[in-house]
């Protein structure tokens, strides 16, 4: 029943989208534990690739500001009037994605730097530099010395990242960045992993 709902909301959605309709939501939330009306200017609809949730970003009324917001969590959608901004906002929506690993599309309009140092062998997995560059978004990759490979990016929420970035354990020599708990988090993960195993 809740995949009917959820597909409902999508087709509503996107039928905003398509009409360039701002809409009025009743949105569930969790933090405050009741039901609230949002009005935004639909613009995406992003699947997570790791939980497989579903996301409608769009541009907050009266606040210029990006808003991310779970579909399952959206229980109406009505449309209310054509958005004169709509171009405008589709604008400032792709610049923002340069800076994007997940479904955070802004946070304070703030990036945070997250750099990570690998161990890769030059002759035998180019296979892992080709993944880096397929998979890194806008991140750059530079050779440190042989074997060695630094990959940086600037990103808004460094968190949408880190499940990819545990892809890489065995190969991560070291994990630096502006978002210090998610960086400790990784390594009290694998402290704890580390710990599973010994016993």
């Amino acid at each position: 029943m809740a995949s009917c709902l959820d597909d409902i909301v999508t087709l509503e959605l996107l039928d905003a989208m398509r009409n360039d309709s701002e809409i009025v939501i009743k949105n569930h939330s969790e933090r405050l534990n009741k039901t609230v009306e949002i009005k935004l200017f639909p613009l995406k609809i992003f699947v997570s690739t790791r939980t497989g949730r579903r996301y409608l970003i769009g541009m907050k009324a009266g606040y210029n500001k990006l808003i991310s917001l779970r579909l399952d969590y959206i229980k109406e959608v009505n449309q209310a009037e054509k958005c004169i901004k709509a171009e405008n906002y589709r604008n400032i929506f792709k610049a923002s994605l340069a800076h994007s690993f997940g479904t955070t599309v802004l946070q304070n309009g703030k990036t945070e730097h997250f750099e990570m140092l690998l161990s890769i062998d030059e002759e035998k997995e180019q296979f892992i530099l080709e993944r880096l560059k397929r998979e890194g978004k806008n991140g750059t990759i530079c050779r440190i010395r042989q074997n060695v490979f630094s990959y940086s990016i600037d990103v808004f929420d460094t968190v949408d990242m880190m499940p990819w970035v545990k892809s890489f354990i065995g190969r991560i020599i070291k994990l630096s960045g502006d978002n210090k708990l998610a960086i400790n988090r990784f390594y009290n993960d694998i402290e704890r992993l580390v710990k599973l195993y010994e016993n």
